[in-house]
């Protein structure tokens, strides 16, 4: 069932008044449960949430008497995704706390305090009554916010469609590559709906070793520090951190990171992800982040001084991380991704050229499938970047604006055809971290405006302490997993485009409610503690330039390093018929070891072990199973904890 793909001409709708009305529901009363874990313990579970919804509204509807088809489960699974608009929102509160911070008030540009130049279309002017109030209803959040919106949801949702519906012809039907993940999903989708007894019992059976596991993991913690107000850790979250202390790695190799991931999705991604990919991923993180780190240090501190200035023993794997990123990576990732980007281009031009040639042309059978007009696809793709741009140049107009375009419209390209790529190959799509900071860089500009706005293209992080938003890669995985359930790919983004419209009235009323009852950061929401932070010594450094440019040397040495990975494994896989991925060496070169280390060892434990226990049909045809249980076992209870510490909170926390 897992390899059978239709036409979209056969397909079947997924939009309808159940799968609408399961979309809204999560939307708005899962929507807290995402920002509130959020701000407690700084874990995402937007996994957790579309679990949950799927679950819920399967079960509603099978005691009702209408049990949902397997398309209805797909659009309320996929499109039931309610992180996208909590952020924005949440910035800014950020924003708030970074114009009153102290640690803000310490960093100059010029010899003038960098708050006193944040022009009034990011925040509100310094002394403003709306920081004391902590209130987002306020005339002067206007304008910031509309930008933001308009920036980093409206143009950035148009190109991203945009390119979704690309990556999907390009690698869903022409390539026709494996998107391990899709096969996972698409299987919660099919066993909830259809209840096949056999795969029913395993995905049962892997549900509940997922709410075994979740109790110590997540369960524990969360209700622990929620209720009793100390956090009570069986399991530590989310490594074993083997960096430092007694069996440290810096004892070795000074100024490595190591440690073992703790989250069982990436252990579980170990019996999806083709094997010798998931070893070559781990070969690039230890390159990184173990013998990168040390030799840096030790043997290149001349073009790397701060970083062999601020190590020390006993920092901790995310203090090595931060600074390490910081201080060596940042500038290198972009070079490794962009050369990775060319590479790949390279090779699948005559790919490319082939799907824009008959897309161009668009015959019945593409129209079948359900995509749009390619001169449609390329006509929002130029709106979409071509507007930000024009909005970021009117924001900051003594920017180059050629350099602004060609990250926009080119390197945006390259970054979601790219990710979408490894996504297809790995399970992980790449996200080059600080594309854009790194090009502000380069150009040598002096002041703050391209630090606190950017145009928006596919990979940008909107700032630094923001993650990347990249959605094609994921949107080409749906695609995929449309086909593998029959499914219309245009309902999803239907139903998505919903969402967010809702989301932007939901997010909005739920920040500002966490916002009023207590100050964000606090100690009742103790991660911001912590976050928020780090972030604004982080947005601060690279305002003042403590970020700092490396030396060609640096750059030519990562292009020459990338160009010699790829040849001597493309000559390796020639010569011996092993597979090679430079997708897979990427991504994993972004990946800490823990998780690539738990990616290889759920790669042992699934091929070595139980493949050869119940044999290679079983483990073909249950392996996705497994994962997708064991998945929504553990997502339900994360739910179900989240929802307990929020009622209890509620009860007692005082507005103010």
């Amino acid at each position: 069932m897992e390899s059978e793909e239709v036409a979209e001409s056969h397909t079947l709708p997924g939009l309808t008044q159940r799968s609408v009305l399961a979309v809204i529901f999560t939307t708005v009363f899962l929507l807290p449960v995402v920002l509130y874990l959020e701000l407690v313990s700084g874990a995402i579970i937007v996994g957790a949430t579309v679990y949950v919804a799927a679950v819920l509204f399967t079960e509603i509807a099978r005691i009702s008497g209408r049990p949902l088809t397997t398309q209805e489960v797909f659009v309320i699974y996929f499109a039931s995704s309610p992180q996208l608009l909590a952020a924005p929102f949440l910035e800014f509160v950020f924003r708030s706390y970074f114009i009153t911070s102290p640690y803000s008030k310490g960093f100059f540009l010029g010899g003038t305090p960098i708050v006193e130049l944040i022009p009034t279309w990011w925040a509100p002017k310094i002394g403003s009554a709306v920081y004391d109030a902590r209130t987002l209803i306020s005339n002067e959040w206007i304008v910031p916010m509309a930008i933001f919106l308009l920036q980093f949801v409206v143009l950035w949702l148009i190109q991203e469609i945009a390119l979704g519906y690309l990556s999907g012809l390009l690698y869903v039907e022409e390539q026709e590559l494996p998107f391990p993940t899709a096969h996972v999903q698409s299987q919660v989708c099919l066993t909830l709906a259809e209840r096949e007894p056999a795969r029913t019992r395993v995905f049962s059976l892997a549900a509940i070793l997922g709410v075994f596991y979740a109790i110590p993991m997540y369960v524990a913690p969360t209700i622990s520090e929620g209720l009793l107000g100390h956090r009570i850790e069986p399991i530590p979250i989310p490594w074993i951190d083997l960096t430092a202390g007694s069996f440290g790695i810096e004892r070795i190799l000074p100024g490595a990171a190591l440690g073992i991931a703790t989250d069982a999705s990436y252990f579980l991604s170990g019996f999806i992800v083709p094997f010798p990919y998931g070893v070559q991923m781990l070969i690039g993180s230890l390159a990184v982040w173990v013998f990168g780190n040390w030799a840096a240090r030790a043997f290149f501190p001349g073009y790397f001084p701060d970083w062999a200035v601020e190590w020390s023993p006993g920092m901790s794997l995310p203090l090595v991380y931060q600074r390490s990123l910081i201080r060596v990576w940042i500038v290198p990732f972009v070079v490794i991704g962009i050369t990775a980007a060319v590479i790949s281009l390279v090779r699948q031009r005559t790919y490319v050229m082939d799907v824009l040639r008959r897309a161009s042309r668009m015959s019945a059978s593409m129209t079948a499938k359900g995509y749009p007009p390619l001169h449609l696809l390329v006509g929002m793709y130029l709106v979409g970047t071509l507007g930000s741009v024009a909005l970021f140049w009117w924001l900051v107009p003594d920017f180059p604006i050629l350099v602004a375009l060609a990250v926009t419209v080119v390197g945006g390209f390259l970054h979601a055809l790219v990710g979408a790529r490894a996504f297809a190959e790995t399970g992980y799509p790449i996200n080059v971290p600080y594309i854009w900071q790194g090009t502000v860089l380069a150009t040598g500009y002096s002041g703050v405006g391209p630090w606190l706005i950017a145009p928006a293209f596919s990979g940008v992080m909107p700032s630094p302490g923001m993650a990347a938003r990249s959605a094609a890669p994921a949107w080409a995985n749906m695609i995929k997993a449309a086909r593998l359930t029959n499914t219309n790919i245009n309902d999803f983004f239907k139903a998505y485009l919903l969402a967010v419209a809702i989301s932007i009235f939901s997010s909005f009323a739920v920040v500002s409610f966490f916002w009023t009852i207590a100050p964000i950061p606090s100690t009742v929401y103790p991660y911001t503690t912590i976050s928020y932070p780090i972030d604004v010594l982080f947005r601060s450094m690279w305002m003042t330039g403590e970020v700092k440019t490396q030396a060609l040397e640096v750059v030519g040495a990562t292009v020459a390093i990338v160009l010699i990975v790829a040849a001597v494994g493309e000559l390796v896989r020639k010569v011996t018929g092993l597979p090679f991925s430079l997708t897979a060496i990427v991504v994993g070169c972004i990946i800490l070891p823990p998780n690539t280390i738990a990616v290889v060892i759920g790669g042992i434990v699934g091929n070595l072990i139980i493949r050869r226990q119940f044999g290679e049909n079983w483990w073909q045809a249950y392996r996705a199973t497994i994962v997708a249980g064991f998945l929504t076992g553990m997502a339900v209870m994360v739910g179900l904890s989240v929802a307990v510490v929020m009622i209890s909170k509620a009860s007692w926390v005082l507005p103010w």
